[in-house]
């Protein structure tokens, strides 16, 4: 049985974008020297835990905890180009809240992440943009 060759064509025609797309894989690349979603993240409880903070980049790039090591540890805190680290925390014991940072460099361009995590006492979550 021959099929009818305007219903070839339309087939033809809509299977056209997926053969394109499919031919045509190419790698995300960006001009960004070094990016993150947040440089403040607000960690609401006192328990430990864990992050993960992406990190945009076209260079290989490093983090560090510059505030904060006593209760903050970082794994994969390097890398090349597009990835993530990740952040453990630990319990927060005391009242006030407390503010850790972690400083990422790419090349000559660094950003820090403030890791803001609430206190024991009710009300001790808050910190200002103006404390970090």
């Amino acid at each position: 049985m021959l099929m009818d060759s305007k219903l070839i064509s339309k087939i033809l025609l809509a299977l056209l974008p997926l053969f394109l797309l499919t031919g045509c894989e190419k790698k995300w690349v960006t001009g960004i020297e070094l990016g993150v979603n947040s440089t403040r993240i607000n960690v609401a409880d006192q328990k430990e835990g864990d992050l993960i903070i992406p990190v945009y980049s076209n260079t290989v790039w490093a983090a560090t905890v510059t505030q904060g090591s006593d209760w903050l540890s970082l794994e994969n805190a390097d890398g090349n180009g597009h990835g993530y680290f990740d952040v453990h925390y630990g319990m927060n014991e005391a009242d006030p809240a407390r503010i850790g940072k972690i400083r990422i460099v790419a090349g000559e361009h660094a950003v820090t992440v403030h890791i803001v995590q609430s206190g024991m006492a009710r009300g001790a979550s808050s910190v200002s943009d103006l404390e970090l």
